[in-house]
């Protein structure tokens, strides 16, 4: 299934936001950019699923809480 419109910038920060995390913790050894990178870019991912599932109108039957 290809990514509608609407969910790439999320699908971009999903890519960027772990990226940043790491480079922060690479440079100044901080766990808390890695972790906050990999949290929020998880977060980013899980929107852009949410918006593409939700575009057929079945999202409620996927989003795991």
């Amino acid at each position: 299934m290809a990514a509608t419109g609407q969910s790439h910038l999320d699908l971009a920060l999903a890519v960027l936001v772990p990226v940043g995390g790491f480079m922060g913790y690479r440079k100044a050894k901080s766990l808390p950019s890695l972790l906050g990178g990999l949290g929020f870019g998880a977060a980013f991912a899980g929107t852009a699923y949410v918006i593409n599932v939700g575009a057929s109108g079945n999202f409620h039957r996927h989003v795991v809480v």
